[in-house]
């Protein structure tokens, strides 16, 4: 199941501060469209930094990561100024902490729990594109 419509170009933000695991996830996503292009950054300031300067159709943010927020409060910051924006967050939390981490809050980002196969990757990359561009 590939995207094979749009002449659009695809932009995601990655950030993740595992550049092996960068390295697995930007090949994967080229498996879904060759040409998309992916943002890296290590860090949420840098992440903050190019999201006012560029568009980005889906933004894939691990949620732990150095600097004094977590990816879901990033994303919650993030979602009223950047309404286009998709995002998903990542984690090695096990899925029964993140679901009690979340029971609370009203809208929550898909979650890709780790490790994950490229499959599972590319399907929930995939699955939030289509509904993004409404293929």
């Amino acid at each position: 199941m590939k995207i094979n419509n749009l002449n659009k170009q695809i932009h995601i933000l990655l950030i993740e501060d595992d550049q092996a695991l960068e390295t697995i996830i930007r090949r994967t996503i080229r498996t879904i469209k060759k040409d998309i292009t992916v943002s890296w950054v290590t860090n949420l300031e840098d992440a903050e930094l190019l999201l006012k300067k560029d568009f980005y159709d889906l933004a894939i943010v691990d949620y732990n990561l150095p600097g004094l927020s977590n990816g879901l409060t990033f994303i919650e910051s993030k979602w009223k100024n950047y309404p286009a924006t998709k995002f998903m967050i990542m984690s090695a939390m096990p899925v029964a902490e993140f679901l009690r981490v979340v029971e609370d809050k009203k809208d929550c980002p898909p979650f890709l729990p780790k490790p994950f196969s490229p499959q599972d990757l590319a399907l929930s990359v995939q699955g939030i594109l289509k509904r993004r561009l409404q293929i």
